[in-house]
This record gives C-alpha cells, structure tokens and sequence, in this order.
C-alpha cells in the first residue's frame, strides 16, 4: 500500500513554529514620488553626493534609470525629502563597489543584494549594467512589495528569513552586498556568512558594510551616537579613549532580525571571518561613518 496522504487538518499547529515578527507585517504603500530624472537640479547638501550629481555622466544615467522613486516611508526614512540624494546615495554606493571589484565580468552576472529594501543600490546595477540578474532580498515584506509593484520583472525580489537560509542554488551569483545588514545582526551572523558563501560562485565576492574601529572612534560625530547613548550596556562600555577589542552587540529590539547595534573590529573580521572568505580589503568609513569589508569566496581552493 502506498503513504495516506496528509489531509489539510492533520498540519493545524503547525503555523506556531512560522517566524513571525514586525517585518511581516503589511501595510498600505505610498505613491512613488516621481522618476529620477524629475529630480534634476535639486539642492544636493551631502558634498560627496554633489560631485556625482556634477559629473559629465550623470545625464547618460539618469536616462538609464526610469524606475520610480519610493517616499521616505517606503525607503525607511532615508534622506527624508531630498529624493535626489536618495538616487545619489545609491549610485555613490554602486560606483563604490564596482570600483571595488575589479575581476568581475558586469556583462552576464548575477549578483544578490542582501537587505536591499526597495533598490536603492540594487537598481543600479539594474539600469547601468547588462547584467543576467539582479536579485533582491529583505526581511520587511513592505521593501519586498514595493519592489515587485513598482520595478521591472527583471528586477527580482524576495522576502528572506530571520533563519539563515536562502532559496537559491549553489555557486549561483557573482556579487553579493549587503549594506546596514551585519551592522544590525546580533544572532546567526556566522551562519549567514556561511549561507552567502554557499550562494556565491567560487571566486565570487561578498561586498558587506560594518561598524569597525574607525567607526568607533568617531562614534561621538555621527548621528547613531545619541541612538546608543540610551543603551546601559553601551554607555558601560563606551569611552571616547576605549578601543573596540572585541565584536559588541547593542540590542535595541526583542524582534528576531534587525535587533541590534553590532560592532566589529578589524581584528575579529581577520580572526573570525577569514575562516569563511578570504579578507580582500577593508575600506575605512567608505559609506559615511560604516567601513566596507570586500570578501572573495575561496573556500573551493580549500577542498570545502
């Protein structure tokens, strides 16, 4: 005789072991509040941001780019009205790593960005770039909506697990970023790592920022310091002389994801990372006061 089949009822219960949390619940979208190129000429106060808006090139890209801009609601806040330096902040970050990443073949590639809300670097490389795939994935299923809404089809998006795992096979991209991720990510943050690398082409490169000690040190400049200020657990540990010797976790959150306050210093992403990537290089507040750690995956060379 063959297996019975399960029957509908037998799977009540089941739903309580789903990982619910804040980020998988929908709201109403607003309307996008406009397409890049309706931006032009606006006031750019971010120095870095003035310079791109300024280069030669920059008509050719906003041309390339039709794809509508989200409200600051549904880009979580992000530059609040200056929708310009919305795109700008995007493209600086685009720029940046493509610098980064001198051995990648644009032409035919696939990359993931990791925690990519609604593109705002990811559409970059969807408009400037002939490349096979651009994939986003993010825990807020708001992002995840308005990506599908509002992009091309080419532009892919899901919504990820707080559980480290992804539906995608292995050795499948090129590229992976992931911007304010690791910056936020108090569990399963080594088997992340080890999930990205699963996903990567061998000799592929995981692109991430991070709080490091350069970020510490300035700390007091920034606009997160008044944030941890309210924190017991940072205030005990914090001095304007203290050295980041070691990973610190600052919950801010009991949610599952997107909980926390992490920092890491250099010494632990060489000790502690290097067993999963090789460290190809760490920029130093390369994305305002967040460093950029740039990976390749050379676990094959290994024998892994």
């Amino acid at each position: 005789m063959g297996q019975k089949s399960r029957r509908h009822d037998d799977w009540r219960g089941y739903e309580d072991l789903a990982v619910k949390d804040i980020f998988s619940t929908r709201r109403s979208l607003d309307q996008p509040v406009g397409v890049p190129r309706d931006f032009l000429g606006s006031v750019v106060e971010d120095t870095h941001l003035a310079e791109i808006a300024s280069s030669p090139l920059l008509q050719e890209r906003l041309l390339r780019d039709t794809m509508p801009v989200p409200s600051a609601r549904d880009r979580e806040g992000y530059y609040g009205e200056r929708h310009f330096e919305f795109w700008l902040s995007g493209m600086s970050d685009y720029l940046k790593v493509k610098e980064s990443c001198p051995d990648i073949d644009w032409a035919g590639a696939r990359m993931l960005d990791f925690g990519g809300a609604t593109g705002r670097v990811a559409r970059h490389f969807y408009a400037q770039e002939n490349m096979d795939e651009v994939m986003i994935c993010d825990v807020n299923i708001n992002n995840i909506d308005w990506v599908i809404e509002h992009c091309p089809s080419g532009l892919a998006a899901f919504k990820s697990s707080p559980v480290p795992t992804l539906p995608i096979s292995d050795n499948y991209f090129d590229l992976v970023t992931a911007f304010s991720v690791f910056t936020h990510m108090g569990e399963y943050e080594l088997a992340w790592l080890y999930e990205l690398r699963r996903v990567l082409k061998p000799g592929g490169v995981l692109y991430v920022s991070v709080h490091n000690d350069d970020t510490w040190r300035t700390l007091p400049a920034t606009s997160l310091y008044s944030a941890l200020m309210l924190s017991e657990d940072f205030r005990t540990v914090y001095s304007r002389k203290s050295e980041l010797r070691e990973r610190q976790v600052f919950e801010y959150s009991s949610e599952a994801v997107y909980n926390s306050y992490t920092f890491h210093p250099n010494s632990y992403i060489h000790r502690v990372w290097s067993k999963i990537f090789k460290i190809v290089h760490i920029y130093p507040e390369h994305h305002g006061y967040q460093s950029a750690v740039v990976m390749k995956n050379e676990s094959y060379r290994a024998g892994r």
